[in-house]
């Protein structure tokens, strides 16, 4: 997953070469490592509940960083059925992106898991409890549902639904040809729903100020998720928004994670 600067308000990792490789190697020589057989996660935890995870594996005996996670350390926890790995062939091994479905089989959504190399064993079927949060691409607001309804050149998707778009694509007939045009990819979540609450978070560290971020907590029907907004998104409570974005998972596990 990237680092979402502008969900995030961290646009002091921004210089003019994009994202500052000294600001990051600050953090990553900070972080607090978690060893697996397949490599290492180095979580640097900044203000306002933030993880930076750091992914690195040996290559030609020198520890190398391959990539990155972004998570939001919230409350909402979801028991999901995973039912099929869907990573991408050109993601770091590090990297774990699954298909899941809720325990009544009806839903479907696709995360992608933080510290997969440290499950001892992800079954299929067998169920799983993660913390999730979304970190959307785009944020839609509106006064209610009826404003949505009648707002959205598409089909509006039913309250609290996630609709994996690319996912569905490339696999159910169904798929209306409208979406299939979006070319999306399979981790892509599509969602909308009544913003249940907001909780007003700041990445601001040491020398570094930031605008701050805004937890806007919405009820889909995997249950609760925090939808992870800039301050003009205008996710206000009562407010009802859309977002097209990736979905963080953290298995719920004393020993899993920092």
């Amino acid at each position: 997953m990237p680092i979402f600067v502008r969900n995030l308000g961290l646009e002091y990792l921004i210089d003019q070469n994009g994202l500052s490789e000294r600001a990051l190697l600050e953090m990553y020589a900070k972080s607090v490592p978690l060893v697996t057989r397949s490599g290492r996660y180095d979580t640097y935890e900044l203000p306002g509940n933030v993880l930076i995870i750091f992914k690195s594996i040996m290559i030609e005996d020198e520890l190398r960083i391959i990539g990155t996670d972004t998570h939001y350390k919230g409350s909402c926890v979801w028991t999901v059925h995973p039912f099929m790995d869907v990573t991408p062939k050109h993601a770091d091994i590090l990297s774990k992106v699954i298909a899941c479905s809720d325990l009544g089989h009806t839903e479907l959504c696709v995360l992608h898991l933080m510290y997969s190399a440290a499950l001892e064993t992800l079954e299929k079927e067998h169920p799983i409890s993660v913390q999730v949060a979304v970190f959307p691409f785009k944020v839609t607001s509106y006064v209610n549902r009826s404003s949505y309804e009648h707002s959205v050149q598409h089909k509006p998707l039913h309250d609290g639904r996630l609709l994996s778009i690319g996912f569905l694509a490339k696999r159910d007939p169904r798929t209306s040809t409208e979406e299939k045009n979006l070319k999306l990819p399979e981790d892509v979540v599509r969602g909308c729903g009544r913003v249940m609450s907001v909780v007003q978070e700041n990445c601001s560290a040491e020398a570094h100020v930031s605008n701050g971020f805004v937890v806007a907590t919405i009820a889909t029907l995997f249950g609760p998720l925090d939808v992870i907004c800039a301050p003009e998104d205008n996710a206000k409570p009562g407010r009802y928004i859309e977002f097209h974005g990736l979905v963080s998972a953290i298995p719920v596990m004393s020993d899993q994670s920092p």
